[in-house]
């Protein structure tokens, strides 16, 4: 039981940090583009819509995996005979 309570926090660990970094990216790429007192050039706009961009792909994959692991932990748990 330790052992997996062990495995589950490692793995929380590991989800938590994948999800964080692009959501930083995108939070700080956001924020950038909405202050009133700086004017990005044509190339710096697209540049942080691009990382925006690629971090909510990221986040995408993410999740899907996530939900992924969820339903096959789901129909892996409805094989087995009750306990």
């Amino acid at each position: 039981m330790a052992e997996a309570n062990d495995l589950r926090a490692a793995l929380l660990a590991a989800v938590s940090h994948d999800l964080r970094t692009p959501l930083s990216s995108i939070k700080a790429s956001v924020t950038s583009l909405l202050q009133r007192d700086v004017d990005f050039t044509p190339s710096a706009t697209r540049e942080l819509l691009e990382t925006i961009d690629e971090g909510t792909d990221r986040l995408n994959h993410l999740v899907g995996n996530l939900l992924d692991m969820s339903r096959l932990k789901r129909g892996v748990d409805r094989r087995l005979p009750p306990s």
